[in-house]
């Protein structure tokens, strides 16, 4: 309510149905509605593709919806199909293999506040040039 009430810029979000709260009927969910005046957005967690066709998401999608709430998929994470695993490693595996057959040459580094590496001199210097210090 403070937040509100100080004209701040926020929304809250009632996340309460999905397979990490175990796929609740919207009747028990509704025990635990805060209320309209206190919910911006409904979320839901969804973790596989099955869980799309769940009738407690219709369910939870139809009362949203009554409640003129729109909704967003609060987490995800834990779900990567086979396909996009398989993807993933396609794109990854050349990278992989690239650096295996080309090791990383060792960054020039150097303290701060210094004027910088010394291998800042040498390359300039490969051209006769000199960098200017004061």
């Amino acid at each position: 309510r403070l937040l509100r009430e100080r004209g701040l810029p926020f929304a809250t979000v009632w996340c309460a149905a999905g397979a990490s709260s175990g796929w609740p009927t919207m009747a028990r969910l509704m025990e635990f509605y805060p209320g309209d005046e206190w919910v911006d957005w409904w979320g839901v967690d969804i973790f596989s593709d099955d869980e799309f066709t769940k009738p407690q998401l219709g369910a939870f999608l139809d009362a949203s919806r009554l409640h003129r709430k729109p909704v967003m998929i609060g987490e995800m994470t834990l779900f990567t199909r086979s396909d996009e695993v398989e993807a993933a490693w396609k794109i990854i595996d050349p990278l992989l293999n690239f650096w295996e057959a080309h090791p990383a040459t060792p960054m020039p580094t150097y303290a701060a506040g210094s004027w910088g590496p010394a291998d800042a001199e040498h390359l300039i210097s490969l051209d006769g040039a000199k960098w200017r210090t004061p």
